[in-house]
């Protein structure tokens, strides 16, 4: 089915507390860059405390710096990673696609 580039993935029998390196393979066989999770603790784990890390709206077409606060975040303890971004709207954007302002979620299906 058609998931408009949304990957969707459904993962049973991870350990919890552990952390796990994953990439995606594409339709044509391109690979993603190597990310990486954290599980949550077991239900049963008293947990004191938990860390998240926000972020949002960088854009590497507008500035190449602006990218150094994910290395700054995963040198944190943070233990998720909340990401409000519109990263790859900005980048379809920048390069004349389409050439208005994007108004409606046609404009972000190019």
């Amino acid at each position: 089915s058609d998931n408009h580039g949304v990957a969707i993935v459904d993962v049973s029998g991870l350990t919890a507390s552990a952390r796990y390196k994953y990439r995606f393979e594409g339709p044509n066989g391109e690979m993603s860059m190597q990310g990486i999770t954290h599980t949550m603790p077991d239900a049963s784990d008293e947990v004191a405390s938990v860390k998240f890390a926000v972020l949002s709206c960088a854009n590497y077409q507008a500035d190449d710096t602006s990218f150094n606060v994910y290395d700054a975040v995963e040198e944190t303890d943070a233990d998720f990673v909340l990401l409000m971004d519109d990263c790859l709207n900005d980048t379809i954007y920048y390069r004349g696609v389409p050439s208005h302002d994007m108004l409606t979620k046609d404009d972000y299906r190019v």
